[in-house]
């Protein structure tokens, strides 16, 4: 596509992070990250920056529709980001709902740790991204395998 003579091309993905909690601040968050994604080049949709507008977080029924309505916009789209903040361990219970979607869905997931600036600190492997553990222990045993290695 066109535009005042610069060309762009995006691909479509979704972006699953955390809304409930302090929704203004992971709203932001995620904001942020979407921008970040649309520099390299990927069209990002994220249902929890959409649904909200209308939809009550805090009414269960709302909620579980919001969610629906967003993993339905997913249908074709083969790229999720999960993004995790780095103050955060472990994913939230929505992320993980979608989580379990996106796999059955057979799609190409990336999960990471962002600053608040949208940028990708630490790319996870999504089964270490999903333990009950968190992303703070696969950092430590990546760091006591290194130090194992350095000492062999």
């Amino acid at each position: 596509m066109k535009i005042d003579g610069k060309t762009y091309s995006f691909q479509p993905a979704i972006l699953e992070s955390p809304f409930a909690g302090d929704k203004r601040t992971n709203r932001i968050f995620a904001e942020n990250i979407v921008k970040a994604k649309l520099h390299q080049g990927f069209n990002c949709f994220a249902s929890h920056l959409y649904y909200p507008h209308f939809l009550d977080d805090d009414v269960p029924e709302e909620r579980a529709m919001g969610i629906a309505a967003g993993l339905q916009w997913a249908n074709g789209i083969m790229q999720v980001f999960f993004a995790l903040p780095e103050w955060l361990d472990v994913p939230s219970k929505g992320m993980r709902l979608a989580y379990d979607w996106h796999r059955e869905c057979n799609r190409n997931i990336h999960c990471g740790i962002y600053n608040m600036e949208g940028a990708c600190r630490l790319m996870i492997p999504e089964e270490d991204f999903f333990s009950n553990d968190g992303w703070i222990v696969y950092l430590k045993n990546q760091q006591e395998a290194k130090q194992r290695r350095s000492d062999a």
